[in-house]
């Protein structure tokens, strides 16, 4: 079952690419913003899920759907 976490488009792009174990500075070149911007994109991302940590996120992106394994 998915759950609405009212993430942004850029939050679950974010989340994807953190997923693949992409770094802050990585993300941010691949997304052309900086890794500041980034870091309070998963600040964000982290206050929605109400968790703590990339793979903390990386599980509840999965199991709600939010991302998917097989695109990743």
């Amino acid at each position: 079952m998915s759950k609405n976490f009212n993430l942004t488009n850029r939050e679950v792009e974010i989340l994807k690419y953190t997923a693949m174990g992409y770094t802050n500075s990585n993300i941010a070149k691949k997304l052309t913003i900086s890794s500041h911007t980034v870091k309070i994109h998963l600040e964000n991302i982290f206050a929605k899920l109400n968790i703590h940590n990339r793979i903390q996120a990386t599980v509840v992106a999965i199991k709600n759907n939010i991302i998917d394994l097989e695109s990743l």
